[in-house]
């Protein structure tokens, strides 16, 4: 019973690293996006492209090649990944867009945030297909 706790606890603790690294990379997109385009929602947008191509090479490599262990995966996925992405953040931003009348911007968010997502994650997984076949 001990050496399940133990393990259960160094699992949690990796998600929490992982997670506290992610979150402070979203964050400084987040202050990127205000200073170089003026507006917040730029480093979302990225973080949430750029969190789906890491997750994208992370599940094809894990998956073609033992190279990390459980908690090492878990600090980067569940971990890492999770804080690096946000659909709270992104959804909140889209309610703002459209409460301030702005549909078309809220839809071009909306779109293209799902467009970016979706491909980043293809081409990450794309890229570790091809460089670990």
């Amino acid at each position: 019973m001990c050496k399940i706790m133990r393990m259960n606890i160094w699992m949690i603790l990796s998600v929490g690293i992982g997670g506290f690294c992610g979150s402070v990379v979203r964050y400084l997109l987040h202050i990127a996006g205000l200073r170089v385009w003026g507006h917040g929602w730029t480093g979302t947008f990225l973080a949430n492209g750029i969190g789906c191509f890491v997750l994208g090479c992370l599940v094809v490599g894990c998956a073609k090649a033992e190279w990390l262990t459980p908690a090492q995966r878990l600090c980067l996925t569940a971990g890492f990944c999770g804080g690096l992405t946000t659909l709270s953040t992104f959804t909140h931003e889209f309610i703002q867009f459209v409460q301030n009348g702005a549909h078309v911007h809220a839809g071009a968010y909306l779109l293209g945030t799902l467009l970016l997502s979706g491909t980043f994650m293809l081409a990450g997984m794309g890229l570790v297909t091809w460089v670990v076949k």
